[in-house]
């Protein structure tokens, strides 16, 4: 287990006082001192030219912070310890290969690890590929004392997602803790191949809780999105990863081909060529181990991505009991509530379930959720065989406009007050968007994903 650090911030002194929604405490203490510490850590799996120049980099523009590079058991482990002990840099390496974005993953925990020995205010995880031009450090320090945030990243027009992970700062105080530690090792134990950036947004979001006097001003003063929430968006981030930086303040996947990063090597005094930057994940750093065995979210989905963003609708529905799925297709939706909502109880409800492929593919993943029930059968008759009342009900199932309207009246009568319906593809398929935008009360709605509409019972 991990204890989060004990540094205290800077505290305001004066009564509680009432500030729109909130009361405002003055003597809560910021998550940062004045200035805040930092360190980073590179994820990578071998890619030796590139984490060449990050060394590089970090050795021209912030020699004073610690770094760390973790590897991904590549079998160029022992040639990075080595650049590492040359640049004064600190190294671990996983004892085995992870899938890619599992990967990713123990970036993260072995940074935050890392950068709690150390006591650092700020751990700064980037990518392999993502390579600072400028001196960094002030910047992410103003924008930590001015906004308090828990987390600094940016959104991305290209993906059409509200963060992104090649460069992130993260509040040891707030990460380094059980509360993402104990849930992350759990995926790494199932080996569940999860989309990096929605995890981390979600925990992102459930992080943000700072109410200190100076976080709800700069809140103010700086609207966010509801789709963009859980971050202060950090300038020195882009937000178009198919388009260069202008200012060349930074190099990033992408935005930026072999000879950019050549270039660099040439200007720096590596001996590097654009060859060597043609492969970046050398061969495999995107495949799969050998014994790697698919997991409920290998295949794609239309709702990949919303599994970060629906938690917003339910800030006033919890605690959820019961949910109940109606469209499994490759489970998708399905497996992320039961992993959200793992003291809930669990219903996929889907005729083709029948179906040899989609059946044994739903019905194998299931067994790693103890609280998902499968039942193969139509909308109707589940609607008698569930008994009680819902919280959540998700409809993704016939997407006919009479089908959608008949799933609507014979489950809406079984949702418990205040919980909630949510409608997907209400954004992408014009009969469910027609259903949905004629339904009466209280609704909302995310445009992303093809869309996720949200219906209010009221209380």
């Amino acid at each position: 287990m991990c204890v989060a650090t004990e540094t205290s911030g800077q505290q305001y002194k004066s009564l509680p006082h009432k500030d729109g929604n909130f009361i405002l405490d003055d003597s809560l203490e910021n998550i940062y001192p004045n200035p805040p510490t930092i360190g980073a850590v590179v994820g990578t799996y071998a890619a030796v030219p590139y984490v060449h120049l990050q060394l590089e980099s970090w050795k021209r523009l912030c020699p004073e912070i610690p770094l760390l590079v973790h590897d991904d058991a590549s079998p160029k482990a022992g040639e990075l310890e080595r650049l590492c002990q040359r640049y004064g840099a600190e190294f671990q390496t996983n004892t085995n290969r992870q899938p890619h974005h599992l990967g990713d993953l123990t970036a993260f925990l072995g940074g935050l690890r890392w950068a709690d020995r150390r006591k650092l205010d700020i751990l700064v995880k980037c990518s392999r590929r993502w390579l600072f031009l400028i001196r960094w450090i002030e910047n992410l320090q103003r924008l930590a004392l001015d906004s308090q945030y828990a987390t600094f990243s940016n959104y991305t027009t290209s993906f059409g997602f509200g963060f992104r992970t090649e460069c992130i700062g993260l509040a040891t105080k707030r990460w380094a803790t059980p509360e993402f530690f104990r849930p992350t090792l759990a995926v790494l134990r199932r080996r569940f191949d999860v989309f990096v950036e929605a995890y981390i947004h979600k925990h992102a979001v459930e992080f943000e809780k700072s109410n200190c006097l100076q976080a709800v001003r700069w809140k103010r003063e700086h609207p966010i999105p509801p789709d963009k929430t859980g971050y202060a968006p950090w300038d020195l981030m882009g937000t178009d990863r198919g388009r260069p930086d202008p200012a060349r303040r930074w190099l990033w996947h992408d935005c930026d081909p072999p000879s950019a990063y050549a270039e660099m090597a040439r200007r720096w005094g590596l001996p590097y060529e654009v060859k060597d930057f043609d492969d970046p994940n050398q061969g495999n750093g995107t495949g799969y181990p050998p014994d790697f065995q698919t997991t409920p979210f290998s295949k794609p989905s239309a709702w990949a991505g919303l599994e970060s963003k629906y938690q917003r609708f339910l800030s006033n529905v919890l605690p959820v009991r019961k949910v109940v799925v109606i469209g499994v297709e490759g489970g998708w939706s399905l497996f992320h509530l039961a992993m959200d909502f793992n003291d809930a109880v669990l219903y996929g409800v889907d005729p083709f379930l029948t179906d040899p492929e989609t059946g044994e593919w739903v019905a194998t993943h299931a067994k790693n959720f103890p609280n998902v029930t499968l039942l193969k059968m139509d909308s109707q008759k589940a609607a008698g065989v569930i008994e009680g009342t819902v919280e959540l009900v998700h409809i993704d199932g016939d997407h006919r406009y009479e089908c959608v309207k008949r799933d609507f009246e014979l489950w809406s009568p079984k949702v418990a007050p205040g919980g909630c319906i949510l409608f997907h593809d209400v954004a992408a398929i014009a009969d469910v968007q027609r259903f949905f935008s004629e339904l009466p009360g209280r609704k909302e709605m995310i445009p992303d994903h093809f869309g996720l509409g949200c219906w209010y019972k009221d209380r």
